[in-house]
């Protein structure tokens, strides 16, 4: 039996955050999935359900913050799930900032501390984060240097970093999760094969094949296809501009620009700002790039 035909028809399936959002909203992909990362049984996950994607403006300079997928699970906390395709510079600062505020997001003025809500954030990478191992799954806690005891359980930071897969030898307690980033990143008929047997993963097949079907999903997602393929070439003429006029500094203020614009959905100012030297000052000064 053939896994996947939409497979054959769009090759970077949940790859897409788009896809990936459609696909996690299911109640039993957002057992099974978190599950994997958190080495738990999904059945043990009881209930759960979708966030507002959207975070106030009160944070992260005043701007509006949208979440690829924000969830809360019983038993577990807040879980924020990101997926990052391309480079981005200071991911890491990112998800420290989302995290931050996905865990005071709901404490009210005058409350105690006790009702927050343990916060995790999961991010799912297409480029490499970490030099200094060729695992593809890192997750991090809050310990003491020395000592290693837990300061406290309430952050949780889990990275996949697709390009890894296949690296190094799999960790048993990691084989579901595993089968889990093999399916986000499968653009060949035998790894998709290899993952058929799990029922939450075919349960995410089932919704990818109802995303294929429907006409209005599919406009959305390849909308979001062209988005991140004017991203990437726009990071490659930041490159080419910065080895042109020969600053190192140009090229890293060029991306950071194109980045922000791309994250407001500032699509055509991206497009003026690589041919217009006047709109590219003009953004730079308004993100604060140059004064």
């Amino acid at each position: 039996m053939k896994f996947l035909s939409i497979h054959d028809k769009i090759k970077e399936n949940t790859k897409n955050d788009y896809a990936f959002t459609q696909v996690m909203k299911n109640p039993k992909i957002l057992k099974g999935f978190p599950g994997s990362i958190l080495n738990i049984s999904p059945e043990k996950i009881r209930k759960n359900r979708i966030k507002d994607r959207h975070l106030s403006k009160d944070f992260l300079e005043g701007k509006l913050s949208i979440l690829d997928l924000y969830a809360l699970v019983e038993d577990l906390g807040k879980i924020n799930i990101e997926m990052q395709v391309l480079p981005f510079a200071y991911w890491d600062r990112r998800a420290l900032s989302y995290l931050a505020k996905v865990y005071t997001q709901d404490l009210r003025s005058g409350q105690t501390y006790d009702h927050c809500v343990k916060a995790i954030h999961i991010s799912i990478l297409g480029f490499n984060q970490f030099p200094d191992t060729d695992y593809f799954y890192s997750s991090f806690h809050m310990r003491e240097d020395n000592r290693q005891s837990l300061y406290s359980d309430q952050w949780e930071i889990h990275v996949i970093e697709l390009k890894k897969l296949n690296k190094s030898e799999v960790k048993d307690n990691h084989k579901t999760l595993y089968k889990w980033a093999c399916l986000i990143s499968a653009d060949r008929e035998e790894e998709r094969m290899i993952i058929e047997k799990d029922p939450y993963i075919e349960e995410a097949v089932k919704e990818l094949e109802k995303l294929e079907r429907d006409p209005n999903r599919m406009d959305e997602y390849l909308f979001r296809q062209k988005n991140l393929s004017d991203y990437a070439t726009q990071m490659k003429f930041s490159k080419e501009l910065g080895k042109t006029e020969g600053r190192a500094e140009g090229e890293y203020m060029f991306a950071s620009l194109m980045q922000r614009l791309f994250l407001d959905g500032r699509i055509e100012d991206a497009r003026l700002a690589v041919g217009d030297e006047n709109m590219r000052i003009k953004l730079y000064k308004e993100y604060h790039l140059i004064k």
